[in-house]
């Protein structure tokens, strides 16, 4: 994954960015404890009984790690 840029306002459409904005409505990030916090309120918002995660990182990769 390429590192970000300063700004995506020139670079994708305004689908695209209806799209994002919809998803971190319901992103969580921070530290651990910030993480347990916001999806434990995501969890009550929702009355889901499973989270489905996903990360990216734009640190170069190690094939060790794989």
């Amino acid at each position: 994954m390429p590192p970000p840029v300063e700004s995506m306002d020139s670079l994708w459409a305004p689908n695209e960015q209806h799209y994002i904005n919809n998803m971190a409505r319901v992103s969580v990030i921070g530290a651990p404890q910030t993480v347990r916090e916001g999806l434990t309120a995501l969890l009550e918002e929702t009355g889901a009984d499973e989270i489905m995660a996903t990360a990216q990182d734009i640190r170069p990769c190690r094939a060790a790690l794989f």
